[in-house]
């Protein structure tokens, strides 16, 4: 694969946009005189940046200023509006891919039973179309 060249102006582009974005939900993270508007930027940047899923204590350790207290604190106890960030989520979703009236995404796993080995991914595991635990190919749809 080959790399991509990015220039400064790139890079600065991209650092806007993301704040761009970011700004339009920093008001779900205002909780009377109180912020973590700041830690959910830094979060969301951090997921952005890492190459592989991590816990949170990985996750600190490789992300630049991460302290684990601050994170931890932020994910489980500060008290930002999660339920109102998540209908807006939704709102901005169905506004660039769908239809507020007929539209819908859906995504869904479906496993199909397969016999031998010679088929890509297949495994024994949950298969939902037999209702147990057997040779199959899960395949995962968006549509």
């Amino acid at each position: 694969m080959a790399l991509i060249a990015l220039s400064d102006e790139d890079l600065e582009e991209v650092h806007s946009l993301f704040s761009q974005f970011h700004q339009g939900y920093a008001s779900f993270f205002h909780i009377h005189t109180k912020s973590v508007a700041k830690s959910s930027k830094a979060y969301l940047q951090g997921q952005l940046l890492s190459k592989h899923p991590m816990n949170l204590f990985q996750f600190c350790r490789e992300v630049p200023d991460s302290e684990y207290e601050a994170r931890q604190h932020f994910l489980s106890s500060s008290p930002w509006h999660d339920v109102k960030l998540l209908r807006q989520l939704q709102k901005d979703v169905c506004h660039l891919i769908g239809d507020d009236d007929d539209g819908a995404l859906i995504l869904d796993e479906s496993g199909i039973p397969k016999q031998g080995k010679l088929s890509v991914g297949v495994e024994r595991q949950y298969c939902g179309r037999l209702g147990k635990v057997e040779n199959c190919q899960v395949g995962v749809y968006l549509a």
